[in-house]
């Protein structure tokens, strides 16, 4: 009853509206015949278009940029999700796995990204493989990070040798805070490859890297890739006669005479590096031993302590350089520098010459002022320096002549030696004591050859008053 009602309704506003049409296109005015069945079709399409504007009524509004559909084009509606699977490690859904592979793709493009900002930030030289000699001039090279070429000084490392690439990459790697064998160190090493090297080691990016649903398993992929791609570059450029020199060189370390206890320990660490670039661990005794057999004492002692204690070699090696630096600066203040006669006679002699000394100077004490005898000093200056014969540095007093006495006086000198016993030691001599009016010979001092004796002997001179001037007021 309402579908016939909303025709009749439909109908009767229909046909005046025909008749107008049919009035205002018949040009002689005369009626025309509506037939009940072109009153059917109108009224079905009218119905047609009515619950069409219902069904798009109906619908969400419609974002931007997008057409809206017909209803016979209309998409199916969206499935229901899949039911959860539990399994023994916990609730899972089918939507985990396309999860951790898109997971996966993003830490590989996260790598590659930071791979090629880090060799452009810090503009790392690129390895092009062979000699220097072998290198032109001007390399130009595509950057890893974009256009532009690099030049010579920045193209190679600095011997051109891939231990001398190996060497600046690690520390790059501790410089950026990057673990090796993660994936952003394997595409950072990759990228600081040429061209030319990557073709020769066949070195490319495994793309079945995108099909990992398992993170872990992508991190132990790629660890095993970086080992490879190290492992490949030593294989490939590696030059056996350059092992075999650092091994020798290693060999034949050894701290010097005079030279620098720190040197000795930084010449260690280089040879521990660069032989570990070659393939060639250094263990930590083979590090003790030289540090116990090739280095002077008291340094060897220390690094045997260690040892026996049972320190680890890095705090062994710490605390040795610390001990180093605190013994270089107490060194020159706590030992006092021993005077060697040898050397006064030389050009460069310590002491000056009395005779060139100016009139006003004493020459016991060596300051300007006064005459010798007027010296307030109880001894004359560097008397342990001085030949207790004549008073002058650079010899001693069996080497002195004017402690040979002429024949005339050797008779007198026997008589006078007969009061004073041998010396059988240095004890026995510092022991005797002079009469008081005794005049010691020059050939009995001539014979003495404890120097802290002859300080001795002169010192007893002087306090018992003996009357010599060429020791006491030369």
């Amino acid at each position: 009853m309402p579908r016939q009602t909303r025709r009749k309704s439909t109908a009767s506003v229909a046909t005046p509206s025909r008749e107008a049409g049919n009035s205002q296109s018949d040009p002689t005015g005369s009626p025309s015949v509506v037939t009940e069945g072109v009153v059917a079709k109108l009224v079905e399409r009218i119905e047609g278009l009515s619950a069409r504007v219902e069904a798009l009524a109906s619908l969400p509004p419609t974002p931007p940029n997008v057409t809206p559909s017909t209803p016979s084009q209309r998409q199916p509606l969206a499935q229901e999700d899949p039911p959860l699977q539990v399994s023994a490690d916990g609730v899972s859904s089918t939507a985990q796995p396309t999860d951790a592979r898109s997971k996966c793709c993003q830490i590989v493009q996260n790598a590659r990204k930071e791979a090629r900002q880090e060799l452009k930030t810090t503009d790392f030289p690129r390895f092009i493989g062979g000699s220097p000699e072998e290198i032109p001039a001007t390399v130009a090279l595509p950057a890893t990070s974009g256009g532009g070429l690099f030049s010579n000084s920045r193209s190679t490392s600095t011997s051109g040798s891939v231990r001398a690439h190996l060497s600046s990459f690690d520390r790059l790697l501790a410089t950026s805070a990057i673990a090796p064998g993660s994936v952003c160190s394997y595409f950072l090493l990759l990228y600081s490859l040429s061209e030319d090297v990557r073709n020769r080691i066949s070195a490319s990016t495994d793309y079945a890297l995108s099909e990992f649903s398992d993170v872990q398993a992508l991190v132990a992929r790629f660890q095993e890739l970086y080992r490879d791609l190290r492992a490949a570059l030593l294989t490939t450029y590696q030059d056996v006669s350059e092992a075999a020199r650092l091994r020798q060189e290693w060999h034949d370390l050894r701290q010097t005479a005079g030279s620098s206890y720190l040197s000795f320990l930084s010449q260690v660490d280089k040879f521990r590096v660069e032989l570990r670039l070659q393939g060639d661990t250094l263990s930590d005794s083979a590090v003790f031993d030289k540090l116990i057999n090739c280095a002077l004492a008291p340094f060897n002692d220390w690094a045997l302590q260690y040892l026996l204690s049972g320190t680890a070699l890095a705090t062994a090696r710490s605390q040795l350089e610390s001990r180093a630096k605190l013994w270089r600066s107490q060194a020159p203040s706590s030992v006092p520098p021993v005077p060697e006669v040898a050397t006064l006679g030389t050009p460069g002699r310590r002491f000056p010459h009395l005779k060139s000394l100016p009139f006003d100077t004493c020459k016991r004490c060596l300051i300007k002022g006064h005459k010798a005898r007027d010296c307030p000093d109880d001894l004359p200056n560097s008397i342990e320096s001085r030949c207790l014969a004549c008073g002058n540095f650079g010899h001693r007093a069996s080497e002195c002549r004017l402690a040979k006495d002429p024949p005339e006086n050797q008779s007198s000198s026997r008589s006078s030696n007969q009061s004073i016993p041998e010396a059988q030691s240095c004890d026995a001599l510092s022991s005797s004591r002079l009469p008081p009016n005794a005049t010691p010979d020059a050939a009995w001092v001539a014979t003495l050859q404890c120097e802290p004796l002859m300080s001795s002997l002169a010192r007893n001179l002087y306090l018992l008053g003996v009357q010599r001037p060429r020791l006491s007021r030369c």
